[in-house]
């Protein structure tokens, strides 16, 4: 995989901005909200508390992420996020409504955690092989994910009243897991030379 980033590293470009696609569901929860209050049997406040607490499963699984893709492999620490992920929205296709605990340990915690996983993963590949373009690759890929939701949030609509909210998570998992575990394959560090090269460039 080095081989092949080292000639085409536009490929780590594609994979990060795919991951952020799949990492910024979050953003889109404003429209899941209304839907997974009334399908699962929860208040509006319960409803919203899930992506609060997926924030900060997230970043307390960026601590452990970034320990396995510094420690281990980030090719590794992506898998495991990608398996969480989902996880996450199997979990809530099929958990019972009523209780949100339900919810905010089957779907919260899995997609929290499993974004700190991959995301810590990805962003820390793309900044390393684009070390003298720092700021093109994090403007460009956040623009093109931020495009994404923009289309995410009007296709949700429109998926949710036509799908209802558990039909509409196990959509969304299976094109998820298709793409987190595709592009984890291309979690790969850059050689010392290739770092090197990049960042006597910005000197």
């Amino acid at each position: 995989m080095q081989n092949t980033l080292s000639k085409n590293r536009w490929l780590m470009l594609l994979t990060y901005t795919l991951c952020q696609c799949v990492c910024n569901f979050p953003s889109a929860w404003g429209v899941f909200q209304p839907y997974v209050a009334t399908e699962y049997g929860y208040t509006g406040d319960a409803a919203t508390l899930v992506m609060p607490l997926c924030v900060v499963f997230y970043g307390l699984m960026c601590i452990v992420g970034g320990r396995v893709q510094d420690t281990v492999s980030p090719r590794i620490a992506a898998f495991i996020g990608s398996a969480m992920i989902t996880i996450a929205f199997f979990n809530a296709f099929w958990i019972p409504g009523g209780n949100p605990l339900f919810m905010y340990m089957g779907f919260s915690f899995f997609f929290g955690g499993g974004c700190g996983f991959l995301f810590s993963s990805m962003f820390a590949c793309t900044m390393k092989w684009y070390a003298d373009k720092k700021g093109f690759a994090g403007g460009f890929t956040g623009c093109i994910a931020g495009l994404y939701i923009i289309l995410l949030t009007y296709g949700a609509e429109y998926m949710l009243a036509n799908l209802g909210a558990r039909r509409s998570f196990l959509f969304i998992g299976i094109a998820s897991a298709v793409i987190a575990f595709s592009i984890s394959m291309f979690a790969a560090n850059p050689t010392r030379e290739f770092m090197a090269e990049k960042s006597a460039a910005v000197l």
